[in-house]
Parts: structure tokens; sequence; C-alpha cells
């Protein structure tokens, strides 16, 4: 691992094995969203993933989240925002709560591999451990392709549980026991792996991915993290 690195963020990505990402990252905030031309806007994105998309999503769907506060609103309509089918209900593993990131990353190019996938260092570890460990729920954004159509910054915002602990179902007698065992084990982010139930083989499903110019929709997931 290189010594001059800037920060322990950048450090721990190194450590973890996890590529940055080359592409641009869209805004947080809805809001900050620039108005297109309605026939701009009404165009269907064009690029790496413009074949893998599916249905447009729609304001109404964004208000039915729950997600959003009802004071961005008024914005909602510049969010450009499609389903990506090939990625939902498919599913993967990783060696241990830790590698989850960096097995979604390879589930990623296996799946699409015409994209480079890599993470972005302000926000590697959002949705990453927290809500992994004590709810069995994945979100997480990746930086996606631009979408060439309008020139913005996209996202993939992909949401998914934990089904398997070791093979044993989640939802049966065994999986409950090792659940339990990882919601206990404390969470030293130098010294991950020193802790013997972090190490627990994981199976992930998606079930919902998005393409959109925001970094966080929660659409489809019900919860923000």
């Amino acid at each position: 691992m290189p010594t001059d690195l800037p920060n322990p963020t950048t450090r721990r990505l190194f450590q973890l094995g996890l590529p940055i990402s080359p592409y641009p990252i869209p805004p947080c905030a809805i809001e900050t969203l620039p108005a297109l031309p309605p026939m701009l806007d009404a165009a269907p994105p064009s690029g790496l993933l413009s074949a893998l998309v599916g249905e447009r999503y729609g304001v109404e769907t964004m208000q039915d989240s729950d997600i959003h506060d009802e004071r961005i609103w008024p914005w909602l309509d510049r969010v450009r925002a499609w389903s990506v089918p090939c990625l939902m209900e498919t599913a993967f593993s990783a060696p241990h709560l830790l590698g989850t990131l960096a097995a979604c990353l390879q589930h990623l190019r296996r799946v699409v591999p015409a994209a480079t996938w890599g993470v972005n260092p302000a926000d590697v570890v959002y949705g990453l451990v927290g809500p992994l460990q004590k709810y069995g729920l994945l979100h997480v954004r990746i930086p996606a392709p631009p979408d060439t159509a309008t020139n913005q910054a996209m996202g993939l915002e992909l949401a998914g549980r934990i089904t398997t602990l070791n093979g044993a179902a989640i939802d049966s007698v065994e999986g409950r026991q090792l659940w339990e065992q990882l919601y206990a084990a404390p969470w030293d982010l130098q010294n991950e792996l020193a802790h013997a139930h972090w190490l627990h083989v994981l199976q992930i499903t998606l079930f919902q991915a998005t393409y959109a110019n925001v970094q966080g929709t929660s659409i489809g997931i019900g919860f923000c993290m």
C-alpha cells in the first residue's frame, strides 16, 4: 500500500481493495439539480447504461417513498431516475461484513462489465456497516457512467438484504443465532476483522437498483441510512 495517501479514508480504501470511481459524483441535494428544457428532460438516457434501464420513475413515485421532505417536492421533477432490472433480485456473496462493498463492486462488474465500478471516497462507509449489522440491510450509492444525453453525473443506488449467513437462511434457527452474534459484535473501524463474528459469510440479494442524477432517491427502499 502506498505510504503517502492523503487521509485515513483513502488509506482504508486501499486496505479494503476498493477502487475509486473515475466518474463524476452526482449531487446529494435534489434542489441543486438544474432545470432542463422539457424536450431534453423527456429524452431517454444515453451512454453506457442506457440499454439496461427500465421504467422511468415519476414525481409521484418519489413522493410515495415517504423519504423526501415535502419542502423539496417542488424540485422532484428535476430528478431523472430509472430502474435497472438486470440487477434486481440478483445475489452476491461477501466473505465477511466489511467485504460487502468489494463484493458488491465485483457483482456489478459481472452483471455490467462495460462500466468501470468504484467508490466515492467521501461516501465509502455510507450504508456499509451500521445498517448491515443492525438491520441486515444494504444501502449503497455508487458513481455510475454519466448520462450523455444531458451531460449529467449519475449514480447507482442499490438496496438489498442479507438472505443467508454461513449458508444458513437468515430466518432459520441457525441463521438467527448467527445474526445475534453479528449484531452484538463490537465495531472498531481500524480492527474490524479481529472480531470473529464479523467473519460470517453473507449472501445479499438486491431488491432495488436505481440509476439517477442524484445520489439518493430511496425509491423502492422505504428507508434512508
